[in-house]
């Protein structure tokens, strides 16, 4: 614990600007992002404001405001497949929901919902496939740069049109931190959750008695929930 401490708060010797594990084939993400991901992928001082200004987006109260949203939309999904009777619970339903609540957060049109699934699996399922991952990479980054600069001058309540008012230490924040953080939470809201979310379906699919006690027991779901996220 003390070496983990130690290493954490030492962004001299132990940056987090580059964290990949297996390093990128090429550098264009390092072009098309020049900011990297932050917060993630940020050192003090630039960690500190752009994890200030990204925080309030997701704080308690924050996203309880989302929920009757998410709770319409996972109705919505479960209404359309049900009358047949089956469906791929992974692509008709787990990489729906947070792609449409992120999407909601970020100002994008439900039905870009598709179109960014794909921008995302290019981008972290398909790292041996370079010509898929560039292409993931430079179409989702040219949408975003087209957003801001249609929101730069208006009162959307987005997260980008926010980012875009949102001024640190008397001055705008650059472009580049906002189309990285945008990023960060496009990647990170969408493959953790749908993966939790399919993790979820597959454990009741595959375990009948589990699924037959939360119907029979329903006053179980709040703790099978914290036990399947954990």
């Amino acid at each position: 614990y003390d070496d983990v401490t130690r290493i954490a708060r030492d962004p001299e010797h132990f940056s987090s600007r580059s964290v990949s594990v297996i390093p990128p084939p090429d550098d264009t993400e390092a072009s098309l992002l020049p900011a990297g991901l932050p917060p993630i992928q940020a050192d003090p001082p630039v960690h500190t404001w752009t994890r200030r200004v990204l925080l309030p987006w997701f704080s308690n109260a924050r996203v309880a405001a989302y929920e009757p949203y998410t709770r319409q939309l996972c109705r919505d999904l479960l209404d359309g497949f049900a009358d047949t009777g089956r469906a791929d619970a992974a692509a008709d339903y787990a990489k729906q929901v947070p792609v449409r609540v992120i999407g909601k957060i970020l100002g994008i049109p439900e039905d870009m919902s598709d179109t960014f699934i794909e921008w995302v699996r290019g981008v972290l399922e398909f790292a041996n496939d370079a010509e898929r991952r560039t292409q993931a990479q430079v179409e989702s980054v040219s949408y975003f740069l087209t957003e801001m600069e249609a929101r730069r001058s208006g009162d959307g309540t987005d997260l980008i049109s926010e980012m875009l008012r949102t001024e640190v230490d008397g001055a705008a924040i650059p472009d580049e931190f906002i189309l990285g953080t945008v990023a960060l939470t496009l990647i990170a809201g969408l493959d953790t959750t749908w993966s939790a979310l399919g993790s979820m379906l597959w454990h009741l699919a595959s375990h009948p008695d589990d699924t037959r006690r939360l119907v029979e027991q329903p006053d179980l779901l709040p703790t099978a929930i914290e036990e399947m996220l954990r």
